[in-house]
């Protein structure tokens, strides 16, 4: 403040210089409190004195009052300073928090009598073309933290300085690290770290997550964690600490902050594998499979058949023996906390194994048979029969159906080879089946004395007394076999002579004429000769 202050008086229109007379006394006073005035070596103090109406401001345009006899009158209309203008900072600049190589604005807002003017100052150094009521440095960091900016506000030869403010950096992370990197490890691996680096303006704390949740002192402990408020968090890793880790870091400036990216910390998971030197096993075998891991450890395992759970498989290896239920697909998972493998797979084949043979069957001509066989193996079974050792076109099921059958067809022999597409398979050959066709008895040649009848009822005429042959030829007894007797007609009926040769000789004597013939029969019908005529004369 300038030590003497010179006062005007105001006449109409007319500021009257009033310096001569009055002045402050002692060379003036503080801000703020009350003026004390002299004219020439007198003082006046008791007499005048600066106005307090709250509208004064001593520092700006300051009105006065007298006081007589005990009674003040406020005289700010006539007298003011003189060389004081009213300059009034209403709005202060304040120090800014902003990101690091990011550039701030400062602001101030002030009155005066018209209108003012601004300069920016850097470290007590003009910034040259700051001049506006705002001003934007360049990017700073926290080399710019002892910066000190102000703002100097003039008019009409007074001027009025702003607050010093400065510049802080917000807390922002520089790297951020796992130890060891990439962060993969097996269970229970020590020690693991994950690590956060900041920089920023002011005391700088660092506060963990473990996905997404902030670790409280507690989880810290139980997570082995070290450093809690520090940068670098050490631990064991386990199920429970496994995940996604981040950082935020803020100081006594921002308590926003700035958030790392995650750095997860995962365990290994396994890598299973199985083998087995063999894969084709007949009915019996004993199998046995083991697995091993080429990563990961604390593994538990289950084993696989056709996609379903074993129950009690539970081991590093599996063994059973082989069945007609045992064969299929199998395969390992190994499980721990970084998650779960499944191993290879491994097709247990079995060879064919025959479980029930083709029956024989006896039926009647005129009808059919089927042929059946059950056998186990894998994959897929293909069947081919057979028919008195020959290969029966067609024939590729489990089962066979005859053609209709004829008599010709008893006694036919039938199998099936069973076998599977896999290379290496062997082959299983079921038992033989027998065909027993029951077809009545047929008789396809009659003869007298040698001669072949052309029809029935075929006559012949020999000499009374003489002896003549009668036979049957191309006989089939039918099945079961057939019996027969040679018949002669009575004039009533056919007789039986009770003679079953198929060749009979015999004679007559007597003038006549008789007939004969050979019948043949079983369950399933009777076949019968032609009739022969044999006159004798």
């Amino acid at each position: 403040m300038p030590t003497e202050t010179k006062f005007i008086c105001i006449s109409g229109a007319t500021n009257v210089d009033l310096s001569g007379i009055f002045e402050e006394l002692n060379g003036g006073t503080s801000y703020g409190t009350a003026t004390n005035l002299k004219v020439g070596a007198n003082d006046i103090n008791t007499l005048f004195h600066a106005s307090t109406s709250v509208d004064d401001r001593p520092s700006f345009n300051t009105g006065y009052r007298i006081t007589v006899g005990g009674v003040a009158t406020d005289l700010s209309a006539i007298f003011r300073r003189r060389g004081f203008v009213g300059i009034n900072i209403t709005t202060q600049p304040t120090t800014q928090i902003i990101n690091n190589n990011a550039s701030a604005t400062f602001s101030i807002a002030a009155t005066a009598a018209g209108t003012p003017a601004y300069q920016w100052y850097k470290n007590n150094s003009i910034i040259s073309g700051a001049t506006s009521t705002t001003y934007t440095t360049g990017a700073l960091t926290t080399a710019n933290d002892t910066d000190t900016y102000f703002c100097r506000v003039s008019y009409s030869g007074s001027s009025v300085d702003s607050n010093s403010v400065t510049t802080r950096i917000k807390p922002y992370v520089v790297s951020t690290a796992t130890v060891p990197s990439p962060l993969l490890l097996d269970t229970g691996a020590f020690p693991v770290a994950v690590q956060c680096y900041a920089n920023g303006s002011g005391t700088i704390k660092y506060s963990w997550f473990l996905n997404g949740v902030a670790l409280t002192a507690q989880q810290e402990q139980s997570a082995n964690l070290t450093n809690p408020s520090g940068h670098q968090y050490v631990f064991t890793l386990n199920a429970s600490t496994k995940g996604n880790y981040t950082c935020k870091v803020t100081s006594n400036f921002d308590s926003v902050g700035s958030l790392s990216s995650a750095l997860t910390a995962a365990i290994i998971p396994p890598i299973v594998t199985i083998s087995t030197s063999q894969y084709i096993y007949n009915n019996t075998n004993s199998v046995s499979f083991s697995s091993s891991l080429s990563q990961g450890t604390a593994v538990t395992y289950k084993w696989y058949k056709d996609g379903n759970e074993i129950n009690g498989a539970t081991g590093n290896s599996y063994s059973f023996f082989m069945s007609s239920s045992t064969y299929g697909t199998y395969n390992a998972r190994a499980t721990n906390d970084g998650g779960f493998d499944d191993s290879n797979f491994i097709t247990v084949y079995m060879n064919p194994l025959i479980t029930i043979n083709p029956s024989s069957q006896t039926v009647n001509a005129g009808s059919t048979a089927q042929f059946s066989v059950t056998a186990v193996g894998s994959p897929t079974l293909q069947y081919q029969w057979y028919k008195n050792g020959g290969l029966i076109s067609g024939a590729t099921n489990s089962s066979y159906t005859t053609p209709t059958l004829t008599s010709s067809d008893n006694g036919n022999t039938y199998y099936c080879i069973v076998s599977c597409s896999v290379s290496g398979t062997s082959t299983a050959i079921s038992g033989t089946a027998t065909l027993t066709v029951n077809y009545a008895p047929t008789i396809g040649v009659t003869k007298f004395d040698g001669t072949t009848l052309s029809y029935n009822l075929q006559s012949f005429s020999i000499s009374n007394g003489s002896q003549f042959t009668i036979e049957i030829a191309n006989v089939d007894d039918g099945n079961p076999n057939g019996s027969g007797s040679w018949y002669k007609w009575n004039g009533s009926t056919y007789v039986s002579l009770g003679v079953g040769s198929y060749s009979y000789a015999l004679s007559q004597d007597d003038d006549s004429t008789d007939y004969y013939r050979y019948q043949l029969s079983n369950a399933y019908g009777t076949a019968y000769s032609y009739e022969i005529e044999v006159v004798t004369g």
